[in-house]
């Protein structure tokens, strides 16, 4: 049984990521009809909180942590990362008052998006298109007969690869960003 990359990879990424706007639409809706101003601000401390948390992943990759699995770590960082983002995306809300805190929502969202691309694209994308592989040989096509029914997808893989030369960068320029946004906030602190 053939499986498309695109739709069994592409897809629930997409249908993921419409999730997380649909829950920020409702959770800053909900938000509003209680007017809870107040709690919007605090979701941003506490999710640009757990976004930071989400770097010790980072920190047990490049062994300045030395304890615990990776696995753990990548889990953490994903759950973190995702719920922090679902929090200062209903703390932005859909207020338009100033540039430098839009700009490191996009920048957030951008890293969000390379990121689930690289776990979940990448690494399921690999599997399946040596399944494909694999099935293509048991049933006696040439190596280069199997070469060619799955250029397609070898390609979108190919493409997909480079994922960390966007990831990376868009993690900085959200950090400065962001880093910026609450210099600014603290400098003009007001209790709602």
């Amino acid at each position: 049984m053939e499986r498309s990359i695109l739709r069994h990879q592409v897809v629930p990424v997409a249908l993921m990521v419409v999730g997380l706007l649909a829950g920020t639409i409702g959770g800053d809706a909900f938000l509003h009809t209680l007017d809870a101003k107040w709690l919007e601000v605090w979701l941003g401390v506490v999710g640009t909180s757990l976004i930071l948390l989400s770097f010790l992943y980072s920190a047990r990759k490049r062994t300045v942590l030395r304890r615990g699995s990776f696995r753990g770590y990548l889990r953490w960082h994903e759950l973190a990362a995702w719920a922090g983002t679902l929090m200062v995306l209903i703390h932005a809300g859909i207020h338009f008052n100033a540039v430098l805190p839009w700009l490191a929502v996009v920048a957030m969202i951008a890293n969000v998006i390379s990121g689930v691309t690289g776990k979940i694209l990448l690494g399921r994308g690999r599997e399946q298109l040596d399944t494909k592989r694999n099935l293509y040989r048991r049933q006696g096509l040439s190596e280069a007969d199997v070469d060619r029914a799955v250029m397609t997808d070898a390609v979108a893989l190919e493409v997909m690869g480079h994922w960390r030369a966007v990831h990376l960068p868009v993690t900085v320029a959200f950090l400065a960003l962001a880093a910026g946004h609450v210099v600014s906030v603290l400098m003009m602190w007001e209790v709602v």
